[in-house]
């Protein structure tokens, strides 16, 4: 079967030029705007007037612009945490989460950076420990 004049030609792109970034149809991304604000009084009416008349995507664009949807944030608490040993870190956070001082997202944190310290104190502890073997090994020596 022979191929059709109007299939693209491999290694051949069909739109060399690509669209233009700064184009929509003849006019620039300038002029768009600038037609936008000039009618922009007229639009906002109208939206509002849909909106009003039930239209649900003219209710759902107006509060999506003018109440953005609530977006999560975080209180800033104090939260008794003895730092002596890993365990009683991990208990008192355990304790915190049923007595609903913090929430199981918090904890999770909470217990992430409890294993980035865990982890910062054992490197401190096997560095101190290389060290006093260095020393002992050359001691040995003299």
């Amino acid at each position: 079967m022979a191929r059709s004049r109007t299939t693209f030609q491999k290694g051949q792109c069909g739109n060399p030029n690509g669209v233009p970034k700064t184009m929509i149809g003849d006019l620039s991304i300038h002029d768009v705007r600038a037609a936008l604000r000039k009618s922009e009084p007229t639009i906002r009416a109208k939206l509002i007037e849909l909106a009003e008349a039930g239209d649900m995507q003219a209710i759902r664009l107006l509060y999506d612009k003018i109440q953005p949807s609530i977006k999560p944030f975080q209180i800033p608490y104090a939260m008794p945490i003895s730092t002596d040993n890993p365990t009683t870190m991990a208990n008192d956070t355990l304790t915190a989460v049923t007595a609903g001082s913090i929430g199981t997202e918090d904890a999770t944190k909470l217990f992430q950076m409890m294993a980035i310290q865990q982890q910062i104190t054992e490197t401190s502890e096997l560095r101190k420990e290389i060290s006093e073997l260095k020393e002992m090994i050359q001691n040995v020596g003299k």
